[in-house]
């Protein structure tokens, strides 16, 4: 799944990997032009790690439908997984394909964090895919 974002977003509800939705993006030639930065970034940070871009199963994302400022865009990270030794959210990263330092956060929990549900703020520097 690979959405374009932007300053202003949609709501959408994400995989551990998941994307915003924004109000512009590349076009199909331009994406197709450019060198795919998630896929340098993802080898970068996750080298040989198995990776699920579609777990929507697992986390969702809520995000306004339109940032008044690309310097302090709220984000709201909810799990769809209670925290048990046996199941649970050990790690979310968020990147921001398009920003100066593509780590926008890491978030890391342990069972006993209770909800791994998480509200921040980001900057945004321009049209970019956002990954969870």
């Amino acid at each position: 799944m690979r959405i374009p974002g932007y300053a202003g977003f949609a709501r959408g509800s994400l995989g551990v990997l998941g994307l915003v939705l924004g109000l512009a993006g590349p076009t199909a030639a331009e994406e197709a032009a450019v060198p795919d930065k998630w896929e340098m970034i993802k080898q970068s940070m996750f080298a040989g790690r198995n990776i699920d871009e579609n777990a929507a199963n697992v986390l969702e994302l809520d995000t306004p439908s339109r940032a008044e400022d690309s310097a302090v865009v709220p984000i709201a990270i909810r799990t769809k997984l209670g925290q048990d030794p046996a199941s649970y959210v050990k790690k979310v990263y968020l990147v921001i394909d398009n920003n100066p330092s593509p780590v926008g956060a890491i978030f890391t929990f342990t069972p006993d964090s209770g909800r791994a549900d998480i509200e921040t703020r980001v900057r945004i520097e321009a049209v970019s895919y956002t990954h969870l």
